[in-house]
């Protein structure tokens, strides 16, 4: 029997502004507890990752995050966490063209206009299960060691000369 209080419940319930406090990567899918802003703690619920097409951001919320509570129907059983409110007060200024995936140890990915910008901290890896190739007018490798070219042929084309000091 539904009851007259049950409407304006479910309406309550639909979206809901909240923070997480624990989150668990043990389980499968991963969930987190968040925060109502009337104080109340939710029980173990999964959360969204971005998702825009066939690209997909996944990254776990840290505790402290804001974001939305949604719930189907508003029935608390169907209830998911959305990240999707930066509280830092260091926000950073973009423009309309750009696009920067910020990551917690500093390195990032800065995409604007025609030009890409990856920044890496530590050591970075590409692999490929195909041929990979690099078409640019020039090629500058800065290297504070050596280069290492790991292959049993080495081909140089061109008609520039080779320098070796």
């Amino acid at each position: 029997m539904k009851l007259p209080s049950d409407t304006p419940r479910q309406l309550a319930n639909i979206v809901s502004i909240c923070s997480v406090t624990k989150v668990d990567l043990s389980s499968s899918p991963a969930k987190v507890k968040v925060e109502l802003e009337n104080g109340i703690e939710s029980d173990w619920i999964p959360f969204g990752n971005a998702f825009i097409g066939g690209t997909r951001i996944v990254a776990a919320p840290k505790v402290g995050v804001s974001g939305l509570l949604v719930s189907e129907g508003g029935e608390l059983e169907v209830m998911r966490f959305i990240p999707c409110f930066l509280t830092e007060s260091n926000d950073v200024m973009i423009g309309s063209d750009e696009f920067i995936i910020l990551l917690n140890n500093g390195d990032s990915i800065h995409h604007k206009g025609a030009n890409l910008t990856i920044n890496v901290s530590g050591q970075s890896t590409i692999n490929a299960s195909g041929s990979s190739t690099i078409n640019t007018p020039n090629q500058t490798i800065n290297a504070d060691g050596s280069v290492t070219l790991n292959t049993p042929t080495t081909n140089i084309t061109g008609t520039g000369c080779i320098v070796f000091n």
